[in-house]
């Protein structure tokens, strides 16, 4: 029942990994 709470944290994270990655990519570019 609670597996769908698992992917979906797991989902989250996966986002939030790449967000941060792409704003360290924008910062070293700006930079």
């Amino acid at each position: 029942m609670d597996n769908w709470k698992r992917e979906a944290a797991f989902f989250g994270a996966v986002l939030l990994a790449m967000g941060l990655v792409a704003i360290a990519h924008l910062v070293i570019f700006v930079i």
